[in-house]
């Protein structure tokens, strides 16, 4: 998946006012770019999604690591058996498929599931970082 190595870990996020300012997971996402840029270290970034966030993300371009037998914090078995995979991504693309347009997507039960950023992903936010002139200075 592109995520060996040093990466940064983003602990946490929130808009708390929603009504009048949208793209902060974009902004937070470009920032953690420039940050590895900055400090040297090849972009990896991963985070552990919030309930109810997993369909902003994943619109946004996350993608979730599968659930690991191992996991300490899920029932490996119990999630496989109540979702007949084990992979969040499948189940949180039929959520927003089937939720209708307008609704919140709800993903209130898919906690403890963590997120990364592909390598397509970072390559985009790389792109318009390009030109930065604060990276220039480095």
């Amino acid at each position: 998946l592109g995520i060996e190595g040093d990466r940064i870990s983003i602990e946490y996020l929130q808009n708390n006012d929603e009504e009048h300012y949208s793209g902060i997971g974009k902004l937070s996402d470009q920032i953690a770019i420039e940050y590895c840029l900055q400090e040297g270290i090849e972009p990896n970034i991963l985070s552990l999604a919030e309930p109810n966030s997993h369909a902003a993300h994943y619109k946004r371009g996350r993608r979730f690591l599968p659930v690991d037998k191992y996991d300490k914090d899920l029932d490996y078995y119990e999630f496989v058996k109540e979702y007949g995979t084990n992979d969040p991504n499948q189940i949180i693309e039929k959520r927003i498929q089937e939720t209708p347009k307008g609704q919140k997507v709800d993903t209130s039960d898919l906690f403890g599931i963590y997120m990364y950023m592909p390598q397509n992903v970072i390559q985009q936010y790389l792109e318009k970082v390009e030109d930065s002139p604060i990276l220039h200075q480095i």
